[in-house]
C-alpha cells in the first residue's frame, strides 16, 4: 500500500510540474471551515483569528493584534505560541479566553503552512 501511495504522489507532482499546474492546498483553517455549518463557528475560536503573514501575528475578532512570543518544541514538533496582555481590557474577555485570562494561540504548522496561506490569499 505505501508503495502504491508513493507511486500515486509521485506521479501528481510530476503532472504539476509537467503541466504547469498551480496547486492550491487547503491549510488547516480551511479545511475546517469546509467541513463544518458556517452557524456552528464561534466568534471567538482559533479559526477566526486571521494570520497576518507580514508581522507574523494573529488578528483577533476584536481586532487586537496577538504577537509572536516565542517557539517551542513538543513531542518533537516545532510550535509557536502568540497571545497579548490587551485581552485583560476586553469586553469579550470571558467568551474568547474561557478561564483564562488571555487567549493564547498555538500554530502547529510551521513555515511552509504559512508561505502556502499566503499563497492561497490569506493573510
Amino acid at each position: 500500500m505505501y508503495k502504491c501511495r508513493q507511486w500515486i504522489l509521485y506521479t501528481r507532482q510530476y503532472n504539476i510540474h509537467e503541466n504547469k499546474l498551480d496547486a492550491h492546498i487547503p491549510n488547516r483553517k480551511q479545511a475546517h471551515e469546509a467541513k463544518i455549518d458556517i452557524k456552528d463557528i464561534k466568534t471567538f475560536s482559533k479559526h477566526n483569528f486571521k494570520y497576518d503573514h507580514q508581522n507574523n501575528q494573529y488578528i483577533c475578532p476584536n481586532n487586537k493584534k496577538l504577537s509572536y512570543q516565542k517557539t517551542y518544541k513538543y513531542n518533537n514538533k516545532i510550535r509557536q505560541q502568540y497571545y497579548t496582555n490587551e485581552c485583560l481590557k476586553c469586553p469579550d474577555q470571558t467568551k474568547c479566553t474561557g478561564k483564562n485570562r488571555v487567549k493564547i494561540i498555538t500554530d502547529y504548522s510551521g513555515d511552509l503552512a504559512k508561505k502556502m496561506s499566503l499563497k492561497n490569499g490569506n493573510t
